[in-house]
């Protein structure tokens, strides 16, 4: 049963990537300014999470990168 249970690790980690998507995030472009997007979907296959900015333009980012912009988000909506 042990070796099962280890087998299993994965599913809570994809939780919790996938808590991410439906987030709003915020991200500075250099030389365009900052732009809100929305994390629309993540890809299991390649780990990368895909948002679309306000302005309609789409980028894929790692997990580490949409949590950065999701507390940046969080942090000027409590300003």
């Amino acid at each position: 049963a042990g070796a099962a249970e280890v087998g299993r690790s994965s599913p809570p980690r994809k939780v919790q990537r996938t808590e991410l998507v439906g987030k709003r995030m915020m991200k500075t472009f250099a030389g365009h300014g900052t732009f809100v997007g929305e994390v629309v979907s993540y890809d299991q296959e390649s780990g990368y999470f895909q948002v679309t900015y306000e302005d309609g333009d789409k980028e894929d980012l790692s997990r580490a990168a949409v949590q950065a912009g999701v507390r940046r988000f969080q942090q000027a909506q409590a300003k």
